[in-house]
């Protein structure tokens, strides 16, 4: 395809540039171009009330030079494409990257969806360093089929009502995870043999505690980990589970419990991170890959700690409904 400064045609795909961008609409006539939202020189609405609508050539240009697309690929009949671009009046859900007005003028012209500059712009953010953490409350409220078969298995595997719904609600984090940091709707996963859940489009890790979820995605490895802050019940664990040097620390803390839930979630979450098979948290140290945080709900506070090979990236979005 190429753009002309040829007289527009009925049918015709059209494009003008907007400011920093450019604006695609469909030639019907001078009085009646078709395109969705006016052009962003003339607008000032939320993205939720833009929608597909016409106006004049002259209110579509904004001024500036109309080209014409010439396409070397099939399209449609231009009372095809007049046809299917006025049948959309009034549809709202524009979305800068996912659905515009060159994603709209593209589909009415050849019934497939694309759009060049935002493809542009997506691969840019895919290639930006991105480590995020979700956290999330598990609510009270029935749980449905998710969309993956494996993971679907693994939750009805759970035996009690609550494991179940930490399974369950992680796994809606997830998917609410990949859609806000990359845009991601369609994915497929896998379980490895070390049991940890995988997908081809990015890095992620999962982790629940009592009534908490937890995610972190990357495009790095990363790894994450919470746990409710409550008394320690095991020395014997604690002193397993501890350097020397920290165990001699521990033993001198103000708050032992803190101490030693901050230790162990560093240590689980570079685990996840290096995808190890089995996990010996004495050989674990304090590390500049990781970071540790609280989250706090109704019933207590829930430290967490997130690796990454990214670390200095970390975006932590707390209180997620779900």
């Amino acid at each position: 395809m190429i753009w002309s400064d040829k007289k527009a045609r009925l049918g015709d795909m059209l494009r003008v540039k907007a400011g920093g961008v450019y604006h695609f609409g469909i030639y019907v006539s001078d009085s009646e171009i078709w395109q969705f939202g006016l052009s962003p020189l003339l607008r000032n609405i939320p993205d939720s009330e833009i929608e597909v609508c016409a106006s004049s050539l002259e209110a579509f240009s904004s001024g500036a030079p109309i080209e014409v697309a010439v396409f070397d690929e099939e399209c449609r009949l231009a009372e095809d494409v007049i046809e299917y671009a006025r049948s959309k009046k009034g549809t709202r859900g524009y979305s800068i990257l996912y659905n515009n007005c060159e994603h709209f003028a593209y589909e009415c012209k050849t019934g497939k969806r694309y759009s060049q500059q935002t493809d542009g712009l997506r691969n840019f953010f895919r290639n930006m360093p991105i480590t995020d953490v979700y956290l999330a409350k598990i609510p009270d409220a029935e749980i449905s089929p998710v969309s993956s078969p494996q993971r679907q298995a693994y939750i009805e595997k759970a035996k009690h009502v609550l494991l179940k719904k930490q399974r369950y609600y992680v796994w809606k984090l997830l998917e609410y995870a990949l859609t806000r940091s990359f845009g991601i709707k369609e994915r497929t996963f896998s379980q490895d043999e070390a049991g940890f859940w995988r997908t081809d489009e990015c890095y992620f890790s999962l982790s629940h505690s009592e009534n908490a979820v937890a995610v972190a995605v990357s495009r790095s490895r990363v790894g994450v980990d919470v746990e409710k802050y409550a008394p320690v019940k095991s020395e014997a664990l604690v002193k397993r589970a501890l350097t020397e040097e920290e165990y001699s620390r521990y033993l001198t803390s103000s708050d032992k419990a803190e101490f030693f839930l901050r230790k162990w979630t560093q240590k689980e979450s570079l685990f996840k991170m290096q995808n190890l098979s089995v996990f010996k948290p004495s050989e674990f140290t304090e590390s500049p890959l990781t970071k540790t945080d609280v989250y706090s709900l109704s019933d207590g506070d829930y430290f967490f700690s997130v690796s990454s090979e990214t670390i200095e990236k970390l975006r932590i979005f707390k209180d997620i409904k779900l």
